[in-house]
This record gives C-alpha cells, sequence and structure tokens, in this order.
C-alpha cells in the first residue's frame, strides 16, 4: 500500500500494532504486519516543486530523478547540483549537458565519463580540464581533439559543424566508435578514488579507512562494504545509501545511530528490524512509527517491559536462526531487475534471492495514458532526427518498445529539451538508457586482478560495459597520464 508523502506524514499508524509468536518465523510475522501499513511514495527528504521524483534532494522542474538535487533535467540519478540536464549518473555540478557518467563540473557536454571541468565537448573518457574536443580519454588540459588527434583550431570548427547531434543514425556511428576507444585504446586507472586514505573500493572522495566501498562522499570514515554514503558517515558495515551515520549494520539508515537490520530509518537511535520510521529510539520491528520509543512491533511498552519482551524475542529469533538476517528480496517496494541489483551486477539473481517476479507493467503501473492499447505506437515508428519530431503527434503517446517489452512515452519538458540542445529522440525505453549509464560506470563488485603494465596485484572494480579494459595499477596510470595526457 502506498501513500503521497504529504498524507503519509498525516498519518499516524502507532495503532496498528502485532504479538510476537515464537512459534513462527519472525520475517513471516512480520510480513502480515508490515503490509497493513502504507509505504510513502516518494520519501522525498526536501521539499520538490513541479517533480517527479523518488528520495529527492529538492528537485525543481524535474522529471524521473532519484537521490539528487536538480532543476529543469530528466531522468538523472544520484546527481547534485545539476540544471538543464538529462541522462546523468552519479555527478555533481553538471549544466546544460546529456548523458554523463561519475563526472564534475561539467558544462555544455555530451556523453562524458569519469571527467572533471570539461566545458563544450562530447564523447570523452577520463579528461580534465578539456574544452572543444570530440572523443578523447585520458587528457588534460587540452583543446581541438579530435578522438586524440590534434587539431587546429580551424580544422577542429571545420568538423564539428558537420555532426548532427539531432539525428540518431549520425552519433549512433560516433558512440560505437567512442566505446570501442574507451575498451581498446584507453588506459583505465585501478579506481577512481579522490583524496582517500587507506581506501579500498571505487568513487571514494575524500575518505579514509574503508574498506570495499562504493561511491562515499567527503567525510565518510572506518566503514566496511557500504555504497553511496555521503554526509561523513562513520562506523558502518554492509549499509546503502546511509546520510550522516554511525554505527549502523545491514541498513538503509539517514541520520540515524546504530540502525540494524532496518529499512528506511530516518533520525532513529538503536533501532533494529524497522521500517519507514522517523525520530525512533529503542524500537524492534516497528513500521511507519514518529517519535516513538520503546515500540515492538508498533506496541508502546515501558523501559523495563521493552527490555524484557526484546530478549524474549531475540532468544527465539537466536534459536531459530532469523536474527542477524536481512528482510527477505520479496519485502522490496521495487521491481528488483531495474532496483539496486544494477550497481552489483546482480539484477538477474532475483530468483536466487527471492525477489517477487511480476509483470512490472501490471495494477496500473504505467499509468492510465499508457495503458489504451489501440493507440501504441513502435520504437521503429520514433522519428531518426528531432527536427522531424512533432510534439503535437508524439507529447503522451504510448510507444511499445519491443526489446524489454515495456511502454513508455515522451512527456512535453523532454521534447523541449531535446529540441532546444539539437538533441535525436531515443528510440529506447527511459529504464534500459539509464541502466546502461550505471553500466558504462564501474559497479559495487570488485576482484582481484594485475596491473597491465608492471603485472602488480590491484583490487579493481567491475565493469559490465568494458569487461576487457586495460587497467594500470595507480602508479603507472600517473605515469601514462605524464606521458600522454
Amino acid at each position: 500500500k502506498v501513500l503521497p508523502d504529504k498524507d503519509w506524514y498525516n498519518k499516524d499508524f502507532s495503532g496498528i500494532t502485532a504479538e510476537y509468536d515464537p512459534d513462527r518465523s519472525f520475517f513471516e510475522q512480520y510480513d502480515v504486519f508490515n503490509k497493513k501499513i502504507p509505504m510513502a511514495a516518494s520519501k522525498d527528504i526536501k521539499p520538490t516543486y513541479n517533480s517527479i521524483s523518488l528520495v529527492s534532494l529538492g528537485d525543481e522542474d524535474s522529471f524521473f530523478v532519484l537521490a539528487s538535487d536538480t532543476k529543469r533535467s530528466i531522468n538523472c540519478s544520484c546527481t547534485n547540483n545539476t540544471e538543464d540536464s538529462a541522462e546523468v549518473y552519479l555527478a555533481k555540478d553538471i549544466f546544460e549537458s546529456y548523458n554523463i557518467v561519475n563526472s564534475y563540473r561539467v558544462h555544455k557536454c555530451r556523453y562524458i565519463r569519469q571527467c572533471f571541468d570539461c566545458i563544450n565537448s562530447a564523447f570523452l573518457f577520463d579528461c580534465r580540464n578539456c574544452e572543444n574536443c570530440f572523443g578523447a580519454s585520458n587528457k588534460r588540459h587540452k583543446k581541438y581533439l579530435w578522438f586524440n588527434e590534434q587539431l587546429s583550431k580551424e580544422e577542429y570548427e571545420s568538423r564539428i559543424s558537420k555532426v548532427d547531434f539531432g539525428c540518431r543514425s549520425s552519433i549512433k556511428e560516433y558512440l560505437k566508435r567512442f566505446q570501442q576507444m574507451i575498451e581498446q585504446d584507453t588506459v583505465w586507472p585501478e579506481n577512481f578514488n579522490e583524496a582517500v586514505e587507506n581506501c579500498t573500493g571505487e568513487y571514494l572522495v575524500g575518505c579514509t579507512n574503508l574498506t570495499n566501498c562504493f561511491a562515499a562522499k567527503p567525510g565518510s570514515r572506518d566503514m566496511f562494504w557500504v555504497a553511496y554514503a555521503h554526509g561523513a558517515c562513520n562506523d558502518c558495515a554492509f549499509c546503502a545509501g546511509p546520510h550522516l551515520c554511525s554505527f549502523c549494520y545491514y541498513s538503509i539508515p539517514s541520520e540515524c545511530t546504530r540502525s540494524y537490520f532496518c529499512y528506511e530509518t530516518f533520525k532513529c537511535n538503536e533501532v533494529e528490524y524497522c521500517m519507514n520510521c522517523i525520530n525512533c529510539e529503542f524500537c524492534f520491528a516497528c513500521s511507519g512509527l514518529r517519535h516513538k520509543k520503546y515500540c515492538i512491533f508498533n506496541k508502546q511498552y515501558s523501559e523495563d517491559e521493552y527490555w524484557k519482551k526484546l530478549d524474549e524475542i531475540k532468544c527465539n529469533m537466536l534459536d531459530r536462526g532469523d536474527y542477524g538476517e536481512y528482510f527477505p528480496a520479496k519485502y522490496s517496494p521495487s521491481y528488483f531487475p531495474d532496483a539496486g541489483a544494477l550497481v552489483f551486477d546482480a539484477s538477474d539473481m532475483g530468483q536466487i534471492f527471492g525477489a517477487l517476479d511480476y509483470d512490472p507493467e501490471s495494477m496500473g503501473a504505467i499509468g492510465k495514458e499508457l495503458t489504451d492499447a489501440s493507440e501504441v505506437r513502435d520504437t521503429s515508428e520514433i522519428p531518426n532526427c528531432i527536427s522531424e519530431l512533432d510534439p503535437v503527434e508524439w507529447v503522451g503517446v504510448p510507444i511499445y518498445d519491443p526489446k524489454v517489452k515495456r511502454r513508455f512515452g515522451f512527456i512535453k519538458p523532454e521534447i523541449d529539451f531535446y529540441k532546444k540542445h539539437n538533441l535525436a529522440p531515443p528510440d529506447i525505453h527511459f529504464i534500459p538508457r539509464v541502466k546502461q549509464l550505471y553500466w558504462e560506470g564501474n559497479l559495487g563488485v570488485f576482484e582481484e586482478e594485475a596491473c597491465s603494465q608492471c603485472d602488480k596485484k590491484i583490487v579493481v572494480a567491475r565493469n559490465k560495459t568494458y569487461p576487457n579494459r586495460t587497467i594500470y595499477c595507480k602508479a603507472c596510470y600517473h605515469k601514462h597520464i605524464e606521458q600522454h595526457g
């Protein structure tokens, strides 16, 4: 059951309670209890304006964005301070750009991977402070490169004037060449960590003592197997998306201390096996509670009663083998193949983990506008060039993508964006397009390999799109950049 955020916050779920039965599995009991309590639809952390978002950090006029703060942007994920852009993942300070992965301070760029401080460029990988470049990798402080070939300003402007980003047929050829360059003619560093000390993992910035962590922001320290940590977290393990958290384990917490085996707890302390609880302390197996203390299955206890009851439940759970396990995958409110499993190359393992299998278009999930089968058009009918696409004819029209067997539609702000920036209208459902952004970057799965230059053993993150990369240890990589960058 789902409610809009505002309605969810205005309701009190403390009256929905349950009693623990020692003769039944804890997870079986919790499943029945938890299904009685609705979830907030968007779980936005900060208020949004005219946006369609999930876990928003304050989006404005943005659509289909996740865990971001954006303005006038579309199809963005884990992106901060981004404006007038589309298809951006794990990036910050992005302006008037398209199809960006793990990059910072980018302006008027297209198809950018692992780049910093780049302007008016396209098809760049691991470049910094580059301007007016088209196709480049491992470069620093460059201008007028054409797939790593140095051109004069005049020749570059002559070539770029012939490129038409507005037509798919033109851009697909350049994109294919770009991907070949990344895999065959480019050196990858063992990781893209910046200013870290004693860390292993990927996309770590300004962190200390992290082990096998992924995408952690500055200030995070002393953590083990944590993904998407932000806001100076410390002493956490096996957590996803912690924000300003300490001593949390096996949870998805925000501003929490000692949140164990919990799903999306906010500003909580000493809570276990709780879901969607806010400002709670010393609670166990609760759901949807706010500002509560000493509760079990949402039932209020005195402090003495709470600890006695908790000991009984934990001892029974330990005997049954329940305690210490996380909620089963079937509890997930997301469609497993398109959810967080993407980051760990596990999106096809739902059956192994026991995730629910269902038609993602069922139960009205795609909305009334796209369910009219009489008006459905095929992706092959989408015009090749944006100049040929009439908004009146295409906005809100159901489009069927036979490759993923799902429908989608163009919204007016999306077509306006493509026309404003002369970008070809995509002929692929937006979910696989966002998936590809994740898979163009490195994943949160770590493997030991040998440096391609010196044969030193290094730990690297797996990459689904580029499995046959040339990877150097940091020392060899820096020498390569000095000589060729």
